[in-house]
């Protein structure tokens, strides 16, 4: 899988069926969008006509601030932008001090999360986990 998403014709030369491999992951990656659409709708209990590009720019955001080389890095990325989105929406939604409310502008997660990862991009552009995987105790490490 790796060696046809980095070198095409490369994997083609050592004998990856590059286009099949190619074609696998596009596929699955339609089968997990249509599994989170069906899990999206059965929480939510609409179907809107447009998902909206605001939940693509968080994906985009998550896998960024993760790193986009790792499976671990996304989750890592997914957990940040979560804590991080969640924090900023409840301050932007307000809280009451004695006869006061107290709140922020609204934008301020899309703010938020924007300057998150452009210090994210500046200070490390690989991402919080630079690339790295969790090594999990039931694999065999590659080579072996």
């Amino acid at each position: 899988m790796c060696a046809a998403a980095d070198d095409f014709i490369m994997a083609r030369l050592i004998g990856v069926r590059a286009h099949r491999v190619i074609a696998l992951a596009f596929m699955q990656s339609g089968a997990l969008a249509a599994v989170v659409s069906v899990l999206y709708v059965a929480q939510t209990g609409t179907l809107p006509p447009r998902l909206g590009i605001s939940l693509v720019l968080i994906a985009f955001v998550a896998t960024v601030i993760g790193g986009m080389n790792s499976l671990a890095g996304a989750v890592v990325g997914t957990i940040v932008v979560s804590t991080i989105g969640e924090l900023l929406r409840r301050i932007e939604s307000g809280f009451e001090i004695g006869t006061t409310h107290v709140g922020a502008p609204p934008g301020l997660k899309e703010v938020g999360l924007a300057l998150l990862m452009l210090v994210i991009l500046i200070f490390r552009p690989q991402g919080i986990t630079r690339g790295r995987e969790v090594p999990w105790p039931w694999r065999r490490p590659e080579g072996s």
